[in-house]
């Protein structure tokens, strides 16, 4: 299963809806909602990872510039899939 880039990519799907919500909510002013919250706290901690990340896929001949967007939005569920060639692979099948 964790090979599969469907997997990874599913998670990611689901991650973009919930920040969707969270932009929903953003601009409905709902500023104090759970959801926006934890999309804030997500987001802070995907930014971390940035270091762990451009460390992860540097063998795969990632810059920092391709990898910056992603790791923000999608974290582990993006570089691990992309460190392991998992979707690199997936495309040339």
């Amino acid at each position: 299963m964790l090979e599969k880039s469907e997997f990874w990519l599913a998670l990611m799907a689901g991650m973009v809806l919930f920040y969707c919500y969270a932009l929903l909510l953003l601009v409905q002013g709902l500023l104090e909602h759970s959801v926006l919250m934890i999309s804030l706290i997500l987001l802070a901690v995907h930014a971390l990872e940035i270091p762990l990340a451009s460390r992860a896929v540097k063998a795969r001949g990632i810059g920092l510039g391709r990898l910056l967007l992603p790791t923000l939005l999608f974290g582990i569920v993006w570089w691990l899939p992309a460190s392991r060639g998992t979707f690199s692979e997936a495309h040339s099948a």
